[in-house]
């Protein structure tokens, strides 16, 4: 549940600051994930439920993972799901410490 956990994601995306770009809002949402929902590999159904709640603007999920994995910020395990790379995990890090 994204806002049952602690921190939820609401505060999670909070305490990073202005999530000016879908890369970072991706990167972000796939981190709490990982750290908070314990789920390692996310897809356009988490990215969907997490806007949805934020309620940001729906990007095309699909491009925008694809951008993230040819950019390496993710990579894709099973069809459909990604996972954070340490490159992704270091632009979370990189929010953080704003």
């Amino acid at each position: 549940d994204l806002t049952s956990q602690n921190p939820s994601l609401q505060a999670f995306c909070q305490q990073l600051g202005e999530l000016d770009s879908d890369f970072k809002k991706f990167q972000v949402v796939a981190s709490w994930f990982k750290k908070h929902g314990s789920i390692d590999e996310v897809s356009i159904d988490h990215m969907y439920t997490a806007y949805q709640l934020m309620k940001w603007k729906n990007p095309n999920y699909a491009k925008t993972f694809s951008n993230l994995n040819n950019k390496k910020f993710v990579s894709g395990s099973a069809k459909g799901f990604y996972r954070l790379t340490p490159a992704g995990e270091n632009t979370v890090t990189e929010l953080s410490s704003k």
